[in-house]
């Protein structure tokens, strides 16, 4: 469900977001963001406090090592792209993400291309790698946006550390991150009050609603063919609900405890159960991850494609660029079959909500579907069809191909 394993090596404690544990470091990191005073000496404490919060779930020597090369590695690239001689264009900046993704798929994935893994022969468990691998792009695209002195060394362990969205998210930006944990925390109790309704929100979605719920979808379904026909269907349909309050609960713990630290972080979800389209519902679900993706590998490509491409080839090229951009968030989840599949029937989806305006241009006009009554119909309809388009192909987040091809002929009545 797009959740890095909580698991930091051998013997190492388990803290989910909705732990004691996370809420006592939650409690002094509050106390830290209101009570110290100065950005720079706040900065020091609350990277002492992620480097412990760390120590809680990290174990190996060998995860630290691999921790501590990559952010040189970042911090390097960037202060690469801060001086003035260094100009990187499109392919250059798509090359350090390219190879920040490989990075991560590798460590993330022993089993991954193990002729050429380096963590084939010894597995490597960091915690909230793919989140640390985003703030990472995000801070070499962005650092050269920010003065030099937005550019310290303790400013960028601060921003990639931050605990709060290590576990769950939302991905930080590192320019937006910057200014606002560079200064005080404001709002006095007209922040506070939300920020706390929030924390207990994001509880109550995730411990009374989706772990409840839970038990009831297929994900927790070992023998799918003992359920009748609709149970099926309604536990495949609920399972994307149940993600969203699971998801969402710890987003709102998140956000409600960055907000009282005085470093908040973006927003993760919009109403996504109203889209009309699977664009709408990128749109609204995961923001931080599908937004980075669209600022920092679509726009890029298709902008390469504009400028470079023949225009004969241009609109094969950006439809690949969907295919392309569609398949990292999938397999962001996931390196497996499933999410390959995943990601392309979301691809082929939004190249097809691509192509309707213009079947629209040549589709003939039906008088009736213009009324009030027929366009509120087609409103909801395209609602449930997104809903259940989604959810049927979560689906093929379920482990080995033989469950879901099992589920799926279920489903149409094949094996019952």
């Amino acid at each position: 469900m797009g959740f890095d394993s909580l698991q930091a090596g051998s013997g190492a404690a388990a803290i989910s977001v909705t732990s004691w544990a996370f809420l006592v470091f939650a409690a002094v990191a509050i106390l830290v963001g209101r009570l110290v005073k100065g950005a720079e000496l706040r900065r020091g404490a609350m990277l002492l406090l992620n480097l412990g919060f760390l120590s809680a779930l990290i174990r190996s020597p060998g995860a630290w090592l691999v921790l501590t090369v990559f952010l040189a590695v970042v911090y390097g690239l960037g202060r690469i792209k801060t001086k003035e001689s260094v100009r990187w264009g499109a392919p250059v900046q798509l090359a350090v993400i390219t190879g920040l993704w490989v990075f991560l798929f590798l460590v993330r994935d022993p089993a991954l291309l193990p002729s050429v893994n380096p963590f084939a022969s010894q597995a490597i468990q960091l915690i909230g790698i793919s989140y640390l691998v985003f703030r990472g792009i995000s801070y070499v695209m962005e650092v050269d946006l920010l003065p030099e002195e937005k550019r310290d060394a303790l400013g960028f362990l601060d921003f990639m550390l931050y605990f709060p969205g290590l576990i769950a998210g939302p991905i930080a930006r590192y320019r937006s991150f910057r200014e606002a944990s560079d200064g005080e925390p404001t709002g006095g109790e007209h922040a506070v009050l939300p920020a706390l309704h929030r924390i207990v929100d994001g509880l109550l979605l995730k411990l009374v609603v989706a772990d409840n719920l839970a038990p009831l979808a297929i994900f927790a379904t070992s023998e799918p063919a003992t359920l009748a026909l609709p149970l099926l269907w309604a536990s495949v349909l609920l399972q994307l609900f149940v993600i969203f309050c699971d998801f969402a609960g710890y987003c709102h713990v998140v956000l409600g405890t960055a907000q009282l630290i005085g470093a908040p972080l973006p927003e993760n979800f919009n109403r996504p159960f109203s889209a009309t389209n699977l664009q709408r519902f990128w749109e609204r679900w995961h923001i931080s991850l599908t937004s980075m993706i669209r600022d920092y590998v679509f726009n890029p490509a298709a902008k390469l494609i504009v400028q470079r491409a023949e225009r004969a080839w241009q609109g094969r090229l950006l439809v690949a660029v969907y295919f392309g951009t569609m398949m990292l968030v999938a397999l962001w989840h996931g390196t497996t079959w499933g999410m390959v599949l995943f990601g392309v029937l979301h691809g082929l989806a939004l190249v097809a909500v691509q192509l309707k305006p213009k079947w629209n241009k040549v589709a003939p006009q039906i008088p009736w579907l213009q009324t009030a009554g027929a366009k509120r119909a087609t409103h909801g309809s395209a609602v449930v069809a997104t809903y259940v388009f989604v959810s049927l192909t979560v689906v093929l987040w379920m482990g080995p191909a033989e469950r879901w091809v099992e589920i799926f002929a279920l489903l149409i009545g094949i094996g019952a």
